[in-house]
């Protein structure tokens, strides 16, 4: 019996030790699975600040960078030749004029200008700037003519004369040398018509007046107005007064009323 019990008293002992290494066991998986979970909830709340530190702190979108754009410079107007050409001599009563540019052109970009006065239009066609005469060139006088760019630049003038008369003659030669140089206030008080010239053709509700250069028996303007009424001849004296021509001018100037 003594043994038996001795037995069961090794037994119980064995029992007691095996019990104790389980709860050992037991309680460093519970003490693991605690720390498991501070360690998640650490790395939880480490994640959710590393998240709103991004959201915080903002970086620049960075502008693309590409090739710096330059405007094109436009090529610079150039007049490349004249028809007829300087001095020429027996053209056709109603040939063109003809510039001829570096590019293509129109009547905004460039203008003629025509002296003695002859009525023209001016038209474009590719690099060309056109005039047309609408009234023939007299015979045995020389024209000249000049090409302007739009701001008023002169680019070239030459000389011309129309129908086969031997020693053209330069109109107002003798009476008004250097013609383009003199202000309009001389041109007024010594050459009336010449100033005159400046301002025709112009029409208002009462009259209109054009002008006409004869090289007979000097050269000089002559002006044609129409109606032919009184009331249009003392509007046309009116107008005449208000470009600062006296009486006296206006006794000068050839005026045809028709």
């Amino acid at each position: 019996m003594m043994g038996l019990d001795g037995e069961h008293g090794f037994w119980d002992g064995g029992e007691k030790i095996h019990n104790n290494t389980c709860m050992k066991k037991l309680i460093l998986l519970i003490s693991a699975a605690v720390l498991l979970l501070i360690l998640l909830s650490l790395a939880s709340v480490f994640l959710g600040k590393s998240r709103s530190i991004i959201n915080i702190v903002s970086f620049p979108t960075p502008t693309p960078v590409g090739p710096a754009f330059t405007q094109p410079t436009a090529t610079p107007l150039k007049l490349i030749s004249l028809s007829p050409t300087d001095g020429t001599t027996g053209i056709n009563e109603s040939q063109e004029i003809i510039a001829t540019f570096n590019q293509p052109i129109t009547t905004e970009s460039a203008r003629f200008s025509l002296f003695p006065d002859v009525a023209f239009t001016t038209s474009s066609r590719l690099d060309s700037l056109i005039l047309q005469p609408t009234t023939p060139y007299e015979d045995g006088i020389v024209y000249k003519y000049s090409v302007f760019q739009a701001d008023g630049t002169l680019l070239a003038s030459a000389t011309f004369s129309a129908g086969l008369v031997e020693n053209p003659v330069v109109p107002l030669t003798g009476r008004y040398p250097n013609l383009d140089t003199v202000a309009d206030t001389s041109q007024r008080d010594n050459f009336p018509d010449v100033f005159l010239a400046g301002y025709v053709p112009y029409q208002n509700s009462a009259f209109s007046v054009t002008s006409d250069f004869s090289s007979s028996p000097s050269g000089h303007y002559e002006f044609f107005v129409s109606p032919n009424t009184q009331n249009a001849k003392n509007s046309f004296v009116e107008w005449l007064k208000t470009l600062g021509l006296t009486s006296e001018q206006i006794g000068r100037i050839s005026i045809t009323y028709q």
